[in-house]
């Protein structure tokens, strides 16, 4: 059996990876280098504080441990920090959202006084500590798992044909028996190419960096309203690996618009001030965006049509979901039992 995977982000990075340790002859493909879009654009994130219980919790969970796996195989790439997550609630909410996450499995601590868990935070903030919550490195991970693989970079994919291959921009046809479409928020139209219904949508997300300014933050923190943030603002705020605080969040439909607007970089750094005073004497070092791939209902993982796989949709948590969904793609292709349940995630929920 051969393979082709389409897109070299986290996702399609873990799964070729997964379908070379089971000795399938696969080749990862993308238009650009590895790990070079929205994988090597976000916090590094490994989250399962801001999911409300169900099938997305649970593949988070499950990819919670698979970091651990990781980060033993490649230590110096992962860069793993279990350093835990903090939701914050001004308002209340806290004890319903602490005990939400306890009957689904995870380890969750309600506190009254967030401060005594975080000194730098405002005063009258409640929180929901999530001590098993990760942060790592994306890029560095999904270049380590694209190293063991063929890979192809520069080659742009225009069209898939299931069970036959796909064809590059250039004309040029790399045939494989099966194609694993994980392209991000690229995917939808090379999806509708195939004949498969995929409304993956790129949602604009922007950050901005301030600082350095080590120990200053020791959780990821965030904002309670996230939880449930469609289009807007609410703030996730974090000590980056080199130090640099990083702010954000922001979600706006904006298609692939990769501009940098000041006027949503003054209202992110206003806004984390509020959480976390210091913040605000803090210089900005940098701005960017990157594009989160959405997907109504959650993300896609699984068979998509005969010769055609998909992992793609994960939104704002395909770091932390991005592996696992690999590995389940490879072992669904490999004729494995899967580690998780997958009907949740099925492509065909889109179908006309």
């Amino acid at each position: 059996m051969s393979v082709v995977v389409v897109g070299a982000g986290i996702c399609g990075a873990a799964c070729a990876n997964e379908l070379h340790r089971r000795g399938i002859d696969v080749l990862l493909l993308d238009r650009g280098e590895v790990s070079g879009e929205t994988t090597g654009l976000g916090e590094g994130n490994v989250l399962c504080c801001d999911k409300a219980p169900g099938p997305e919790l649970d593949l988070a969970r499950a990819g919670r441990a698979l970091w651990h796996e990781l980060a033993e195989r490649f230590p110096e790439a992962v860069k793993l920090r279990a350093k835990g997550a903090l939701v914050l609630f001004g308002d209340g909410g806290a004890a319903a959202h602490a005990r939400a996450l306890q009957d689904a499995g995870v380890e969750a601590e309600h506190t009254d006084d967030a401060r005594t868990v975080e000194p730098a935070l405002a005063e009258g903030l409640e929180g929901v500590l999530v001590a098993g919550d990760l942060q790592v490195d994306p890029r560095a991970t999904a270049r380590a798992l694209a190293a063991e693989v063929p890979v192809r970079t520069g080659a742009k994919v225009v069209g898939i044909t299931p069970g036959q291959g796909v064809t590059l921009v250039t004309g040029e046809r790399i045939a494989a028996d099966v194609v694993v479409l994980a392209a991000g928020p690229w995917s939808g139209p090379l999806a509708l190419r195939a004949g498969l219904r995929l409304p993956v949508a790129p949602r604009k997300g922007q950050l901005v960096a301030l600082g350095p300014a080590p120990g200053l933050v020791r959780h990821k923190l965030v904002e309670g309203s996230y939880l449930a943030l469609g289009d807007g603002i609410s703030s996730v705020i974090e000590e980056a690996l080199g130090g640099e605080v990083y702010v954000g969040a922001s979600r706006r439909w904006a298609e692939f618009d990769e501009t940098v607007e000041p006027e949503v970089t003054d209202a992110l750094h206003e806004r984390a001030a509020r959480f976390v005073p210091a913040l605000a004497g803090l210089p900005r070092t940098r701005a960017w965006v990157g594009f989160r791939p959405h997907l109504a209902g959650g993300p896609a993982i699984g068979l998509g049509r005969e010769g055609l796989y998909v992992t793609t949709g994960h939104e704002g948590a395909g770091v932390g979901l991005g592996p696992i969904s690999g590995r389940v793609v490879a072992q669904l292709i490999a004729g494995e039992p899967p580690d998780i349940d997958v009907a949740p995630f099925s492509a065909a929920r889109f179908a006309a």
